[in-house]
């Protein structure tokens, strides 16, 4: 991957070549509904899935433990990634921020609204949550707006805030990932864990045999 941009946000036009990004687009929008929410990749493990196959070769490397999960057509409020497996099952409790993100735009037609945002200059001050959704950029702040394509990725350092636009027609699914130089506290006895009705997660398999 190569990457231009700001010094904490950075742009790569084509994350993968085009025939395994093809390949990686079928693999997630025919089985979409069937991925566990939220998934780990230990870096001593070895890469059990096309996702994790695809995501180790953006990287060039499996030197960080890989976090990964899966967005269509969802807006979400600002925040930075963290340990939402740990948060979620432990009400109170504050997980730990990740390393870097990143997030690829496998599927886009038709797209209206959408954007992602993000803001370079202000970044999370790791006193509360991460998942608290009160912040807003100030008045004057220079926010960052990228317009979906496929094959794109965007990369995050350093705890920026970013969010996503409402989707107001078309198509638009993505893969997110994050990555980690300690297992965090959620994954460290299951790497897929789903949402269930009380809001909490549940353990899961990876429901495709490779």
């Amino acid at each position: 991957m190569s990457y231009f941009f700001y010094d904490n946000i950075h742009l790569c036009k084509q994350a993968l070549p085009q025939k395994d990004f093809d390949e990686l687009k079928e693999y997630v929008t025919a089985d979409y509904e069937k991925f566990p929410h939220y998934n780990f990749l230990k870096k001593n493990e070895i890469p059990i899935n096309k996702v994790e196959k695809a995501i180790v070769k953006m990287l060039g490397d499996q030197q960080h433990h890989i976090e990964y999960w899966f967005s269509r057509g969802d807006e979400t409020e600002w925040h930075v990634d963290g340990d939402e497996v740990y948060e979620k099952n432990n009400p109170g409790k504050i997980g730990k921020t990740a390393k870097a993100s990143y997030i690829v735009f496998l599927e886009v037609e038709n797209l209206i609204g959408g954007e992602f945002e993000c803001t370079p200059d202000i970044k999370h001050d790791s006193k509360g949550s991460f998942r608290d959704y009160r912040f807003e950029p100030p008045p004057n702040a220079r926010l960052l707006t990228i317009f979906p394509k496929e094959n794109l990725c965007v990369r995050i350092t350093n705890g920026v805030y970013h969010r996503v636009l409402r989707t107001i027609s078309g198509k638009r699914t993505c893969l997110a990932f994050a990555l980690w130089s300690e297992a965090p506290e959620g994954y460290k006895k299951h790497n897929h864990w789903s949402e269930i009705e009380d809001g909490s997660l549940a353990p899961k398999y990876w429901p495709i045999k490779e």
